[in-house]
């Protein structure tokens, strides 16, 4: 019986923490000007209660979905699995937040 060959770096889990990672850079990215020395934790809660909270949310889906097709295109489905459990957690988060 053939065994099929593995891919490399095709993981749930690297696809799901990496996306986590993405977007909390791109959230500490998008918010540097107006928060320059907070922890995570503080940052975290700071735009979670500030008014650009959707702004801010939408924007860090953005290198999610580049990183989805790029994955797309290298065939890595596993990984691209991760990085959509990864987008519907944020999504959930912000959905919560308008309720």
């Amino acid at each position: 019986e053939e065994k099929k060959p593995t891919i490399p770096f095709d993981n749930f889990f690297i696809g799901l923490f990496g996306a986590v990672i993405l977007s909390i850079l791109t959230i500490r990215l998008v918010t540097l000007s107006e928060l320059p020395d907070v922890g995570l934790k503080d940052l975290l809660k700071q735009v979670y209660d500030s008014s650009n909270f959707q702004t801010i949310m939408m924007s860090a889906m953005i290198p999610n979905l580049i990183l989805f097709f790029i994955l797309y295109k290298l065939e890595r489905w596993k990984t691209n699995y991760g990085v959509v459990v990864a987008s519907l957690l944020i999504t959930a988060f912000l959905f919560l937040h308008i309720v």
